[in-house]
């Protein structure tokens, strides 16, 4: 469903949508006692649909007025990075500019900056060596220690201060434009058709033109329509996960005919 194809073959069905209702409901109408629930889960499904498609436009419209800001140049490495952190990420821009991205950043951000320092010494005999061991020069002790490593973390600060200035342009920029409230409400959207789509699945046909009425709303959601720009196989796919779609079809019809 997040998809541009998706997105576009439910315009697309939305369109169609009275035209087709049309040619359903009378014929359904004579079942729709024994069908109620299922012509209720159409019903609830036709509406998901119809709010999902109309904040999917709104939030391309958003999408169209949002403008990213550039990348800050303190975020890309530098040579002198090298003993800083292992970078992760490449820009792609002509010469892969390595940039630090956010699983290194919130690294810096919690972890101080330390070097490791050699601390080397000759042996003496308080330390446990014979006097000819001591005097033959060649014992060393030799100890390692971490210490904080100002120069480092004032380049780490300065790249997590940039990443936070970053994060705080881009919001400031969805909410101008509306990008935030749009993507809350296409989320919103989304799980309500999920939820829709899943019990007019569920929900059992117990006429054949109930069978025909679930198919029908299927075909509403996922029909690309004349111009046959969506491959419809793809979209059922994506829309029903596929095998859903044809188990339960299937099962309403086989018990109707074991019925019968």
């Amino acid at each position: 469903m997040a998809q541009n194809a998706s997105r576009r073959s439910l315009l697309a069905s939305l369109a169609t949508l009275p035209v087709t209702a049309a040619g359903v409901i009378p014929a359904v109408a004579t079942a729709a006692e024994t069908d109620g629930v299922l012509l209720a889960a159409i019903d609830c499904f036709r509406n998901a649909v119809a709010a999902h498609n109309a904040a999917i436009a709104a939030d391309d419209d958003a999408m169209e007025r949002y403008e990213a800001p550039e990348f800050p140049e303190t975020l890309y490495v530098r040579n002198t990075d090298c003993g800083l952190v292992v970078p992760v990420g490449y820009s792609g821009r002509g010469g892969e500019r390595r940039y630090f991205k956010e699983v290194t950043i919130e690294y810096l951000r919690t972890v101080p900056c330390e070097r490791v320092v050699t601390h080397a010494r000759p042996a003496t005999m308080e330390d446990g060596f014979t006097e000819k061991e001591v005097t033959s020069g060649i014992d060393i002790l030799v100890r390692h220690t971490r210490e904080p490593w100002p120069e480092a973390q004032a380049r780490a600060d300065e790249i997590v201060s940039a990443w936070d200035a970053l994060q705080a342009e881009l919001q400031r920029r969805q909410d101008a434009c509306g990008l935030t409230a749009t993507h809350a409400t296409l989320e919103t959207t989304q799980l309500a058709y999920a939820n829709a789509r899943d019990v007019l699945l569920e929900t059992e046909a117990r006429t054949i033109e109930g069978v025909i009425a679930k198919a029908a709303a299927i075909m509403e959601c996922c029909y690309p329509g004349a111009d046959g720009e969506i491959d419809f196989a793809s979209d059922v796919e994506e829309a029903f996960a596929g095998p859903a779609l044809a188990l339960t079809l299937t099962r309403n019809l086989h018990k109707l005919t074991r019925v019968a």
